[in-house]
C-alpha cells in the first residue's frame, strides 16, 4: 500500500554527550483517509531510534545527550512519570 511520510523536527536536546534531535514521523496511507501512523524518532550521532510516545522519546534524547531536563522525572524503577 502506498504511503506518504512527513518528518518534522520537534526539539533538540544538548548535553555533554552531544546533541540528540527529536522528530515526529507521520505516515499516511493512500486509499485509507484519516488513517495515520505516528511515531517519534530520536537521532543521536547518526543513529536513529524510534519510540511510540513523545514522552519516551524525550527522555531517551535526554539520556543519550546528557541533557538533564527530565532527570527528575525518572524514578527508581527506571520508568517515567511523564
Amino acid at each position: 500500500m502506498e504511503q506518504h511520510t512527513a518528518r518534522d523536527l520537534l526539539s533538540a536536546f544538548e548535553g555533554p554527550n552531544g546533541q540528540a534531535e527529536l522528530y515526529e514521523v507521520v505516515k499516511t496511507f493512500v486509499g485509507r483517509p484519516g488513517v495515520e501512523d505516528v511515531e517519534y524518532e530520536v537521532v543521536f550521532q547518526g543513529e536513529s531510534q524510534f519510540c511510540m510516545t513523545i514522552g519516551e522519546a524525550s527522555i531517551l534524547a535526554c539520556e543519550l545527550s546528557g541533557d538533564t531536563r527530565f532527570a527528575g522525572e525518572i524514578v527508581e524503577t527506571g520508568h517515567s512519570n511523564v
